[in-house]
């Protein structure tokens, strides 16, 4: 069994309650917008959750960073952040002048702002932050000429954004990117889509993140040559795409070659 990651059980209380100390109020504003873009895995999530999820994967694309470009062996003693007292004030130590406390305690903050800002720019760009940090961190390292490793707050430069957006469109050509989340799965769909009564409720929450899952699978199919096969995959065997609405999208023909590969093995791999 899976261990479950610090922070990702965050109530909504105790997330808003960690906003209004941490996050100044424009950027809180901004977090509404976010949702209707950001990575699916992520939609079903508070911000404070979110951004301890993307903390963590902050912490495992440094490591790989630093096994790579510094030391394999100490890679894995290496500790850049840590996330459970992310959101915690630091404490002055014993006999600790004050000058070097707060010159801490203001690292402390900026590297926690520099979490919470990076997660808003993966979120912006639509992309799960593994990918993103991975890409980050490539093209960062790629001008660095510091002998630490760049910090949280220096992950979202203007040519990190460029560099990161233009290697999204790359990955997405070879991997097939969708979420396994049960929000989307075909048996929820078809239980929001019967729980409908025509005031459009549902459509603001689970039935629009569904709908937009769907279009990002159509058009994750679309410009490849093995389409039909991919189709087959996610409504048959990952069960992530109605079978109506594959059939309300193509002609009888290319449904009918689409229905030959209903019993096929998966044919790619979602990414991991």
């Amino acid at each position: 069994m899976t261990e479950a990651l610090f922070g990702l059980d965050t109530g909504q209380d105790d997330a808003a309650r960690i906003m209004n100390r941490w996050i100044k109020n424009e950027w809180q504003a901004v977090e509404a917008a976010l949702y209707r873009g950001k990575w699916f895995d992520y939609r079903f999530m508070n911000p404070v959750q979110a951004t301890y999820l993307y903390a963590h994967e902050f912490v495992k694309a440094y490591k790989l960073a630093f096994s790579v470009n510094i030391d394999s062996e100490q890679a894995r003693f290496v500790k850049p952040l840590d996330v459970e007292r992310m959101f915690v004030e630091p404490e002055p130590k014993q006999d600790e002048p004050e000058k070097a406390f707060r010159k801490r305690a203001a690292s402390h903050k900026m590297r926690t702002v520099g979490i919470w800002r990076g997660r808003m720019v993966a979120d912006a760009m639509g992309i799960p932050y593994s990918v993103y940090l991975e890409l980050a961190f490539h093209w960062t390292l790629r001008f660095w000429q510091q002998r630490h490793l760049p910090r949280p707050q220096q992950l979202y430069s203007d040519l990190v954004v460029d560099r990161a957006t233009i290697g999204w469109e790359e990955r997405q050509s070879a991997e097939l990117f969708y979420s396994t989340l049960p929000q989307y799965k075909n048996g929820l769909y078809q239980e929001a889509m019967s729980m409908m009564t025509g005031d459009d409720s549902l459509e603001g929450s689970v039935l629009h993140a569904q709908n937009q899952h769907h279009e990002w699978l159509f058009a994750q199919c679309e410009n490849r040559v093995n389409g039909h096969e991919l189709l087959a995959q996610l409504v048959f065997h990952d069960q992530v795409l109605p079978l109506e609405k594959v059939k309300a999208r193509l002609e009888d023909h290319r449904f009918e070659h689409f229905l030959s590969f209903a019993n096929s093995e998966p044919i790619i791999q979602r990414y991991s």
